[in-house]
């Protein structure tokens, strides 16, 4: 589960690339129910894993500890940070 864009632009940098990803990388909730995720970005989904990140967001939200957490995580951070992005979800079987 992800989120991508196209022309991603790297603030700290001051460039433009042409694909990013982003993916919660860390995730802690605490006993009032908010939850704190770390978005890491990079070119794609296997580069988060293998390379430094382009950029790092720390992003809170109140969640309902009853229901999946990373999917309420990524429904309102895109909602809120990442309105211009994409889902990029991969269905196991």
């Amino acid at each position: 589960m992800g989120l991508k864009k196209s022309n991603y632009e790297i603030d700290n940098l001051g460039i433009i690339v042409p694909s990013a990803y982003a993916q919660i990388t860390n995730v802690s909730v605490n006993e009032k129910s908010y939850a704190y995720a770390t978005f890491t970005i990079q070119k794609n989904r296997d580069a988060i894993q293998d390379m430094s990140p382009y950029d790092m967001v720390m992003y809170e939200c109140k969640i309902d500890k009853s229901l999946p957490l990373y999917e309420q995580v990524y429904q309102k951070a895109k909602e809120d940070i990442f309105v211009d992005w994409e889902d990029d979800i991969v269905e196991v079987k």
